[in-house]
């Protein structure tokens, strides 16, 4: 089931750090500070690091994760080579931890993780994602 105390609680961090978000990124430097989109906090918020590859394009280190979430990780076999390491997509990550894979429910991690959301677009996609209503 979707877990919608984590999602609120990323969607409150976003709120009250405005600066530090950029749905069109999932990671980048700004003169804030490093800024995430909604999957990136997801991930950054569990204490789990996020890095970027010589491409610049973002990935989660399979070595950092803590035991219950590689365990899951593992599971689902959402890992994938890259550099001689195993790697995990921010978004695969974000979805594990918001529980939208235990639920069958990753297919609609979309719903939060799109370019073009707002924070009402957020909202609703939270409403929607635990509920199943529409604002």
């Amino acid at each position: 089931m979707a877990d919608e105390l984590r999602m609120r609680r990323v969607l409150a961090h976003i709120e009250s750090n405005l600066p530090l978000w950029d749905q069109n990124n999932w990671v980048v430097e700004t003169s804030c500070g490093t800024a995430y989109c909604y999957a990136g906090w997801t991930v950054v918020l569990e204490g789990i690091p996020v890095h970027t590859n010589v491409d610049g394009l973002p990935y989660v280190d399979r070595r950092t994760l803590p035991q219950p979430w590689l365990d899951r990780l593992e599971a689902l076999d959402l890992a994938y080579l890259a550099d001689g390491e195993y790697h995990v997509g921010v978004s695969d990550m974000a979805a594990l931890i918001l529980g939208l894979y235990d639920d069958g429910r990753e297919r609609d991690k979309w719903h939060l993780f799109g370019a073009c959301l707002g924070l009402d677009g957020l909202r609703q996609a939270i409403d929607w994602l635990c509920t199943g209503r529409r604002g």
